[in-house]
């Protein structure tokens, strides 16, 4: 790997590894107190079901209904402009991979951790599985986070800003409208950033490599036509 290279995939690799940890050590915390919510879980719970309004929860729900839909056109989208010197089907074929990936990963960690999420009687949506991390919010996290990846990579510096302060700000907000529409504890919200964080940092360090880098930068080779007679 040239110098040029390897000093932004140390950087990438470190930042991943801090995610990682941080997120292992939500995932003990909870471990060790068997899935109940500590206090702060709990006080943060409880402010959120007081200061709830009709209109505020009406604009969440569709923020929370439509995630799927958007975290995979999203993802797809980030692929393409990731891949975009290759074939676009690829490109966006990669980018629902990683949202896969990371929703199989997410599911697994939910199973062994098997955290319970808030009372049912303190829901204002539909909910399903365990609740630690968040599953809306690691996908909104990694959809985005693939979006802002591609959008370095190929968007003008105004359109640059403009799409990543919106992926942020839907990656954010999703994750949040969950927790204020009481299905899941805020440190499932916390645990969603850090796990789909770390996952999307690990993704940057890979296309920074030497041979992904080239691979794709490299345009796809063309059949040779026949000569004209």
């Amino acid at each position: 790997m040239t110098a040029s290279r390897e000093a932004p995939v140390r950087r990438l690799a470190v930042s991943a590894a801090v995610s990682a940890a941080l997120f292992a050590g939500l995932l003990v915390w909870v471990a060790l107190n068997h899935g109940r919510p500590l206090s702060w879980d709990a006080a943060l719970h409880a402010a959120a079901l007081r200061h709830r309004a009709k209109p505020l929860i009406a604009a969440a729900r569709p923020v929370s209904v439509g995630v799927e839909v958007v975290a995979y056109t999203l993802s797809a989208v980030g692929g393409v402009l990731l891949l975009r010197r290759r074939s676009w089907w690829l490109g966006a074929l990669a980018g629902v991979g990683a949202l896969v990936v990371g929703q199989v990963l997410r599911v697994g960690l939910a199973a062994l951790v098997a955290r319970d999420r808030p009372p049912r009687a303190d829901w204002a949506a539909t909910a399903a599985g365990y609740s630690f991390p968040s599953g809306h919010t690691v996908s909104a996290t990694l959809a985005g986070g693939l979006l802002c990846l591609g959008l370095l990579r190929t968007a003008r510096c105004a359109w640059r800003i403009a799409g990543i302060a919106v992926a942020l700000c839907w990656a954010i907000l999703d994750g949040a409208s969950r927790v204020y529409q009481g299905v899941h504890w805020p440190r499932d919200f916390l645990a969603g950033w850090l796990f789909g964080g770390m996952l999307i940092l690990l993704v940057a360090a890979l296309l920074a490599t030497d041979r992904v880098a080239r691979w794709t930068a490299r345009e796809p080779r063309r059949s040779p036509q026949p000569a004209r007679r």
